[in-house]
């Protein structure tokens, strides 16, 4: 793939993309196709996309925000259009710690009374200020891409951004999805016997559950992930992640261990309950670990969303089951009269 620099290093691409830069470091693209707009903020602490995506006769408007600030922090929020100034975010993503931990039940993964033979927490270290590329694959497709790392180099993070439905390292990549990938190089280890886990807490305020399978599978684009699912009333949206990692070039399987804690408040909620659920990866040693998550807005269970997260119907959703029905009707009833018409010419 040809990679290009992005705006911070007064790149730009030929797509319908405008940029600007001004005092506060503050870039602004926007990107227009058949499908959608996705407007881009790229500050050196934080960026924010915004999209309006179509597909088939469902059309989303959404938000990615990345955060560097305190901790890293991904936060995916629905919003009503391009230029709202006001969100609620369906949930954030902390990306909290790394732990280094004696796996003493021989269960592979981290567990609370593990040994911890030492930790890196992400609030109690510098991140260097985002950079911006962007890259064109094969099929003519630009893929943005921000990234971020300790001073020290042992930990980054990798994000990528797609303008269409492209393929990426072998791996498909959708507008209404962000791929990131979680690096971890040299970590210091105290044993040869010890693991590594990252450890990353999910918050929300909505219906969320484990699922074997992911988003890309259930549309065939992806194998072998599972997700957190978080549904409200009128929106779905996912964490999902490999089920391997891939370390020192070979990929091995990741071990997950999810903790929840619900009936808390939060700002960002208007006071209502959040819960937040931590969600922690366990790898085994190795010099270059590399996973790869996503988070993204599910548009295939747009159909039926609120009678699978809360048992309503809207109107529209009501329209849309009525005519599946009428539809099914219709052909049963042809293939019925079909088989009659046979019968009575043998």
């Amino acid at each position: 793939n040809n990679q290009q620099p992005g705006p911070n290093q007064n790149g730009s691409d030929n797509r319908n993309q405008t940029g600007d830069s001004n005092q506060s470091k503050q870039w602004r693209y926007q990107y227009r196709n058949q499908k959608g707009t996705m407007n881009m903020t790229c500050e050196s602490n934080r960026t924010r996309i915004r999209l309006q995506y179509r597909q088939n006769n469902t059309e989303e408007t959404f938000e990615f925000m990345f955060n560097i600030d305190n901790i890293p922090t991904l936060t995916l929020s629905f919003i009503p259009n391009l230029t709202t100034t006001v969100n609620q975010p369906h949930f954030h993503l902390y990306i909290e710690k790394i732990i280094e931990y004696y796996d003493t039940n021989n269960n592979g993964r981290y567990d609370r009374n593990d040994l911890i033979a030492s930790s890196l927490s992400f609030s109690n270290i510098t991140f260097t200020e985002i950079s911006y590329t962007n890259t064109t694959s094969s099929d003519g497709n630009i893929i943005y891409i921000m990234e971020t790392h300790t001073i020290d180099n042992i930990f980054a993070l990798t994000i990528y951004i797609a303008t269409n439905e492209t393929s990426l390292y072998n791996n498909i990549i959708t507008p209404e999805e962000m791929k990131i990938d979680f690096i971890i190089t040299n970590y210091s280890f105290s044993n040869q016997t010890t693991q590594l886990a990252l450890v990353t807490q999910m918050e929300t305020q909505y219906q969320h559950n484990l699922e074997e399978q992911s988003y890309d599978e259930n549309r065939y684009t992806a194998t072998n992930e599972r997700q957190m699912n978080i549904s409200s009333q009128n929106h779905t949206s996912f964490f999902s992640w490999s089920n391997q990692v891939n370390i020192d070039n070979k990929n091995q399987p990741v071990n997950v261990t999810i903790l929840s804690e619900t009936g808390l408040t939060n700002q960002y909620y208007d006071k209502e309950p959040a819960s937040k659920t931590e969600i922690i990866f366990s790898y085994p040693q190795g010099l270059d670990i590399i996973h790869d998550p996503k988070i993204g807005v599910n548009l295939l269970g747009s159909i039926f969303p609120s009678i699978i997260t809360d048992g309503k119907l809207t109107m529209p959703e009501l329209f849309n089951l009525i005519t599946i029905y009428i539809i099914c009707c219709a052909l049963a009833a042809i293939l019925f009269i079909g088989i009659i018409y046979i019968r009575k010419r043998r």
